[in-house]
C-alpha cells in the first residue's frame, strides 16, 4: 500500500515488461486485464483524447462496467493542459 496526501492506493497497473503485452489475441488480453483488475475497488483512466482509440483503455472500461459481479466505478484523470477527453472515457467516469 502507498499513501500520497492522505489517499492510500495500491498500484494494480501491468508494468511494461509483463507478459500480458504480448498477449496473442483479444479474449487473452481481455482475460489478462480481468484478472489484473480482479482486486481492485475502481478503475482510473487517463482521460486524453487518444483514449478512445486505445484498445487496453476500451476493455478496462468494458470489463469495469460489466466484467464483474459488482461495476467498479470508472475514475477519470485529465492529463495536465489537456482540453480534449475522450468522449468513451467521459462517458463512463463517474
Amino acid at each position: 500500500m502507498k499513501q500520497s496526501h492522505g489517499f492510500v492506493f495500491k498500484d494494480y497497473s501491468v508494468p511494461q515488461n509483463n507478459p500480458i503485452h504480448n498477449a496473442e489475441n483479444d479474449a487473452q488480453l481481455q482475460q489478462a486485464i480481468k484478472n489484473q483488475m480482479s482486486p481492485c475497488s475502481a478503475v482510473i483512466v487517463l482521460a486524453g483524447v487518444y483514449a478512445t482509440y486505445s484498445r487496453w483503455i476500451n476493455k478496462e472500461i468494458d470489463l469495469a462496467k460489466g466484467g464483474f459481479i459488482k461495476p467498479k466505478p470508472v475514475i477519470a484523470v485529465r492529463p495536465w493542459g489537456n482540453q480534449g477527453i475522450s468522449q468513451k472515457v467521459r462517458n463512463a467516469a463517474v
